[in-house]
């Protein structure tokens, strides 16, 4: 039964995968489930790709590499580390937070972010219906419900409640 294992998969068939907080703050992501990658991690951190020829080999070392990657990813800031990630062909991204996600061009361009009128709140960017499908592909409409608005909705139409139960909960102040 696989257990927790923080950011890494526990069951995963890479011996590289985590995510490594750099010497400024950000998040940056490493996978690397191909042997000729794992190798890229080995050489960046120095040490000898020979001794990390086989999946075997890697595996049980995952640990050395995780921590290995861990200080090196500290040591430095993002842009430096992603500059040597590429060079090195090692798969690595910048984690987005929520501001970096509603700036980035190709969410924009994929429509993830969508903008929504709300009646009290004027225009809300949120996220849009995901995944995109194109047969029947969802929209948003609306940010959500006013205080009370669906409570004819929920109580009468999916709970069942007549007009005059519902009149009787709304006299008595319990919806």
């Amino acid at each position: 039964m696989p257990e927790r294992s923080g950011n890494q998969l526990a069951v995963a068939p890479a011996a590289v995968i985590n995510t490594y907080r750099s010497r400024d703050g950000e998040w940056i992501t490493v996978t690397s489930a191909t042997l000729r990658s794992v190798r890229n991690v080995a050489r960046l951190l120095g040490l000898p790709e020979g001794e990390f020829a086989t999946a075997r080999q890697q595996h049980a070392r995952r640990g050395e590499l995780d921590e290995g990657l861990r200080n090196w990813v500290a040591e430095r800031g993002t842009g430096q580390c992603l500059e040597e990630f590429a060079r090195a062909e090692v798969v690595a991204s910048r984690v987005f937070d929520a501001a970096d996600i509603a700036a980035d061009p190709v969410y924009a361009e994929r429509e993830d972010i969508v903008t929504v009128d709300d009646p009290d709140l004027g225009p809300v960017r949120m996220q849009a219906v995901i995944p995109h499908f194109r047969q029947r592909p969802g929209r948003i409409w609306r940010t959500g419900p006013a205080l009370g608005q669906d409570n004819h909705l929920v109580y009468g139409q999916w709970l069942g409640l007549s007009a005059d139960e519902l009149a009787d909960l709304e006299k008595s102040d319990v919806i």
